[in-house]
């Protein structure tokens, strides 16, 4: 990830030429930034060029993370508690500590001086915290929040890995649902305690699994038999489905047969908006 951030500023200059050739035969109303290339806004703020953020989740991690910025400000290193406006009370220790870097902190800086953040959620899923950004009760400056989600893909059908073929074999509501995100990718460590906390669990399960680049791998990718602990595969295979780098996310969440999933936002969304809410996790 720093070095996606480091990319974007060192491509500061080319953006700035090609917005000025833009500009040279159009009339430039707004931009709009991705999260991580946040450091484009000190290109446009010097051209003068109304800017928006994208902002890919809900509105609920938008207000925490913007709170960082007054916790930083004010240097409130002992605070136990965050108090935010339409959200239940949040413990600092529970906040990732990554979201705690300079770099993050000037992210949510770009966004708060922006001239808005468009945000994937929608009034009946977060109506109080939306509530709250529209009323100004955010401590602090905040942008102007729009909300135009769910921004979900309908489900497609493609099985090329046989997930959706499996999943019809199984009883409704059953199956737990793991994928962690594309960007969820673990230690071989982590993948054989993910393994045997399913396998003690007993739950039917459809698992992706992502693995970590280490230190002697091959260019080819180990095997799941590598990955998972000896014999997993073989003692799981009438409850659980494990399949390597990709699954279909949409049509899995939408299936009958998946009871839980991971509680990762897009996941939600697809979930909640094609088929109704389920358990998450």
């Amino acid at each position: 990830m720093a070095l996606t951030f480091e990319l974007c500023r060192a491509t500061g200059h080319h953006l700035r030429r090609i917005l000025n050739s833009i500009s040279q035969t159009s009339n430039l109303k707004a931009i709009v930034l991705d999260f991580m290339n946040y450091s484009a806004a000190r290109v446009t703020n010097t051209l003068q060029i109304p800017t928006y953020f994208y902002y890919t989740s809900g509105a609920s991690t938008l207000a925490v993370f913007l709170q960082q910025i007054i916790i930083h400000e004010n240097n409130t290193k002992s605070i136990k508690e965050l108090i935010i406006p339409g959200l239940p009370k949040i413990h600092t220790d529970d906040l990732p500590e990554q979201g705690k870097d300079q770099v993050f902190i000037d992210i949510a800086t770009c966004m708060r001086d922006s001239y808005g953040v468009i945000v994937n959620t929608f009034d009946a899923i977060e109506s109080r915290v939306i509530e709250a950004f529209n009323e100004g009760l955010m401590e602090g400056t905040t942008p102007p929040v729009f909300c135009i989600g769910p921004v979900v893909s309908a489900p497609c059908r493609g099985d090329d890995n046989g997930c959706l073929s499996w999943l019809d074999s199984q009883p409704s509501h059953s199956v737990v649902f793991l994928s962690f995100g594309s960007m969820g990718r673990f230690s071989r460590t982590q993948l054989r305690e993910i393994a045997i906390g399913l396998e003690k669990s007993e739950q039917r399960f459809l698992w992706v699994v992502r693995s970590e680049f280490e230190e002697g791998d091959s260019a080819e990718p180990p095997s799941l038999d590598e990955l998972l602990p000896e014999g997993f595969l073989e003692r799981t295979k009438e409850k659980g489905l494990v399949v390597r780098d990709w699954a279909p996310q949409a049509a899995i969440l939408s299936h009958d047969s998946v009871g839980g999933f991971h509680r990762a936002w897009t996941s939600c969304c697809q979930k909640g908006f094609w088929r109704g809410p389920r358990r998450r996790a």
